[in-house]
């Protein structure tokens, strides 16, 4: 059970001052005379004030806070308080935890695993206590001041049920932090206590497993986790929570297509046309994989491509955007400008998205490109043949966690292999707005067929 009384405000308002805000109408007295003054609806934001003791207030048996709303400071009815992650109607008063999945794994052994790539370091989790520990120490530290959400899932690992959680007066935004970093370990949870009849279809069904592999290297993309069996077999796991953030284009893909781009370049398609320039402008895969380069691939191919102009007339494409990017106009930037004015071909997005990209140059120029790339990679058939293949031969579980379950406490995992997947690029995260596209400029996602 959640505390309340006494025992909540030892737990949550003891000692600090604390913002949260109200959970039941009513109104704010004079803390001498007691008299009401000012109403406080539902959802308002207050800030209940440090006090001695949970009866240094009382009005009869019914005992009261101090609290700060607005310029005001009043006396407050304890239990129309609500505890500090209750979400106000239509708005989160609580800021994020700033979790990821590594802040979870702590209690795991340093191991590594050998794959095709060589050897990688990982946590290995054999036990539920590990997970457990980790959890929660992780919690201790990045949720400290969200006591609500480390009592939940102390909760939740005592009830011996992991397929189904309390979020009672747990935010959404919380909730959906959970979500997307414990659902990476959530996965392999399952799988060592044999839980798995919330994922569909049941992978794991006759598998006997030993343990989860977690890798903690940044650079290694795509896999979040590995699920090995007693027998030595390794089921890698994409973890997502709902339809899942979109993955990288150039992080993930794209450095695959370079490294098999003897492979790839036969029937010249857009993907190997894309390999090819980073070859050519020497971006290596390695490069990409740690997050560089993106952009110069991008408005290299998108220059000479997608817009057909030559090195005569723009000799260095990263210059383009670079000038772009920090307003500063010549022959080559406005020759780029035109061009993109003048582009015919379709592009991604809805049918006037081309006028709003016109009205918003030069600042919409890596979005341009984006769309514009994704559209040609969405509508070849060889490049889409050629990234499911090296998809597929990552051979790779994605397991969507169901967040609107999720958010009522139910755990639910749709689970997909790449060697059936429907591949969509997406070009429309990088923001029109902004020519610097810091949310992404080419994404994928996979889809389930």
């Amino acid at each position: 059970m959640s505390s309340s009384g006494e025992p909540a405000w030892k737990k949550y308002f003891e000692g600090s001052d604390v913002k949260t805000i109200v959970k039941k109408s009513g109104s704010l007295l004079n803390t001498k005379t007691y008299t009401p003054f000012v109403s406080l609806s539902e959802g308002d934001e207050i800030e209940v004030l440090k006090q001695d003791s949970y009866n240094t207030y009382k009005r009869g048996t019914s005992p009261y806070v101090r609290v700060v709303y607005g310029t005001k400071i009043g006396l407050y009815p304890f239990a129309s308080v609500a505890k500090p992650l209750v979400k106000k109607p239509g708005k989160e008063t609580v800021p994020r935890l700033n979790i990821l999945a590594e802040d979870f794994i702590n209690e795991g052994k340093d191991g590594k695993v050998n794959l095709s790539s060589g050897l990688e370091p990982v946590k290995v989790i054999s036990t539920i206590k590990q997970i457990k520990d980790g959890v929660l120490d992780g919690l201790a530290t990045k949720g400290r001041k969200y006591p609500v959400i480390k009592e939940q899932l102390e909760k939740f690992f005592a009830s011996g049920d992991y397929t189904k959680i309390d979020f009672t007066d747990v935010s959404d935004t919380h909730k959906n932090e959970l979500g997307a970093y414990f659902g990476e370990i959530l996965i392999g949870l399952l799988a060592i206590t044999g839980q798995t009849s919330v994922c569909h279809p049941n992978i794991f069904s006759n598998k006997r497993i030993q343990d989860i592999l977690v890798p903690t290297d940044t650079a290694f993309k795509g896999v979040d986790s590995f699920i090995r069996c007693t027998d030595g077999e390794l089921m890698p796991i994409s973890s997502k929570y709902g339809v899942g953030a979109k993955a990288a284009f150039f992080g993930n893909l794209l450095p695959a297509g370079i490294k098999n781009y003897n492979d790839i370049r036969v029937g010249n398609s857009v993907f190997s046309q894309l390999a090819k320039t980073a070859k050519t402008i020497n971006i290596s895969a390695k490069s990409l994989e740690g997050n560089r380069g993106a952009k110069e691939v991008l408005y290299e191919y998108g220059i000479r491509n997608i817009l057909g102009i030559n090195r005569q007339k723009v000799p260095r494409t990263y210059d383009v955007y670079t000038k772009m990017r920090t307003n500063i106009s010549n022959d080559q930037t406005k020759f780029v400008e035109d061009a993109i004015r003048n582009y015919t071909d379709k592009i991604e997005g809805v049918p006037n998205i081309k006028d709003k990209i016109v009205q918003g140059l030069p600042n919409t120029s890596t979005s341009f490109f984006s769309r514009a790339i994704s559209e040609k990679l969405n509508t070849d058939a060889k490049s889409q043949t050629q990234m499911k293949e090296i998809l597929a031969g990552k051979n790779f579980y994605q397991a969507n966690l169901d967040d609107a379950k999720w958010k009522k406490g139910i755990v639910y995992f749709r689970l997909v292999n790449t060697g059936s997947i429907e591949l969509k690029i997406i070009g429309s995260k990088a923001a029109l707005n902004s020519i610097d596209a810091k949310q992404g400029t080419l994404n994928y996602e996979i889809k389930y067929p």
